[in-house]
């Protein structure tokens, strides 16, 4: 069923979509779009701003630590793209050499956009469907561009999410200490 499910998701392109796609990944690579709403949120805010900048960058390590370091090598699954015919790729990405190296399982994407937004969305409750909506288009877009396998996504949701739950603890406990 993952395998049918990605198949269904990556081969419906269109050019638009092709593009909002590729933003939508791009903009969770090295976690940037996080990292700059965390900014945002630290200089509008510079009471709990501090406090969940902190939790951000909590979040995010964990995420990027426990996926990189510890699931990925674990489990070694290859990109779709590498063991699947067929696979619709948009060519001349920057990240597609880096992503012919690295394993498919979780999502490292997924994970830390999870995560962040979790830190992110229990400050600022108002911003939770947006953080929602942005968590699943990067989720999609992986899938979409060829990239994961459904369950690598879900999979890197649930360790964001374990994150985010973590790392939002760990900033209020901080942030009580001082």
């Amino acid at each position: 069923m993952d395998i049918a499910i990605f198949r269904w998701i990556n081969s419906h392109h269109c050019r638009a979509l092709d593009y909002l796609m590729w933003g939508a990944s791009s903009s969770a690579d090295f976690n940037l779009i996080w990292l700059l709403i965390g900014l945002a949120a630290w200089a509008l805010d510079r009471d709990k701003g501090k406090e969940t900048l902190f939790g951000l960058l909590i979040a995010l390590a964990c995420a990027c630590l426990s996926v990189d370091l510890l699931f990925k090598p674990l489990v070694a699954r290859a990109r779709p793209f590498l063991t699947l015919d067929g696979v619709r790729l948009i060519h001349n990405t920057p990240s597609l050499k880096v992503f012919r190296s690295t394993w498919s399982f979780p999502s490292g994407h997924c994970a830390s956009s999870m995560a962040a937004a979790w830190v992110l969305g229990a400050r600022f409750s108002k911003l939770m469907v947006p953080l929602a909506l942005l968590v699943g288009l990067v989720s999609y877009s992986r899938v979409y561009l060829g990239m994961h396998y459904p369950s690598d996504c879900l999979a890197g949701l649930a360790v964001g999410a374990l994150c985010g739950i973590a790392a939002r603890a760990a900033a209020r406990e901080a942030a009580a200490r001082d």
